[in-house]
């Protein structure tokens, strides 16, 4: 059967479709593509179905692509458009930089502060294990950081950076020179989803 979407609650995951046979009842569960939005007058072709709270709509097949996708596909991330708060282009290679800075000193501080403690008369010397395992583990964070590919690139050249934000509070970093996609196309992609 044919007809045309009559209205649709993205919330709720439902809405009706208006037929020859009148309106019917249809759940996004039921469409056969996900990634388009039913909108108000979308044509659709559908076969009807029957339970027992009547007739409904199944097996929908969205005749036109004119709305837009639930989901944007960034990296291995699939993140629901509606969600984003958020977005931009900027270079991360400081912000990365300053990190690896702060690493050092703090790893300084705390091998200063442990040989002290080690000396001091008055230690508890059931405190030093823990303190030398949290300075160890920071000097292997350290390490990984300064062998990581993000860190080699932002020595070399700028970490040119997509960021996104949700409204859920996540945060999500996609670097150009990681990537094998251009950030630059997901941004225009992105402007048109979210600026219209």
């Amino acid at each position: 059967m044919k007809g045309v979407v009559k209205t649709y609650n993205s919330e709720k995951g439902f809405g009706f479709i208006t037929s020859d046979d009148g309106d019917i009842f249809f759940h996004i569960n039921n469409v056969k593509n996900k990634a388009v939005v039913p909108v108000p007058g979308m044509a659709v072709e559908f076969q009807k179905g029957e339970n027992e709270k009547g007739d409904f709509a199944q097996d929908i097949t969205l005749a036109e692509s004119t709305g837009k996708p639930v989901f944007i596909k960034l990296g291995n991330d699939r993140i629901k458009i509606s969600n984003i708060k958020d977005y931009g282009i900027y270079d991360d290679s400081d912000s990365l930089l300053s990190e690896f800075k702060r690493n050092e000193k703090w790893i300084i501080d705390h091998e200063l502060d442990l040989r002290q403690l080690k000396n001091d008369e008055r230690t508890y010397w059931n405190l030093i294990p823990g303190r030398e395992y949290e300075l160890n583990e920071k000097k292997r964070e350290q390490k990984e950081l300064e062998n990581s590919i993000r860190y080699q690139n932002a020595l070399r050249h700028n970490l040119i950076c997509l960021y996104l934000t949700t409204y859920q509070g996540n945060y999500y970093k996609y670097y150009e020179c990681l990537e094998d996609w251009d950030i630059n196309e997901k941004l225009k992609l992105l402007d048109t989803y979210l600026c219209e």
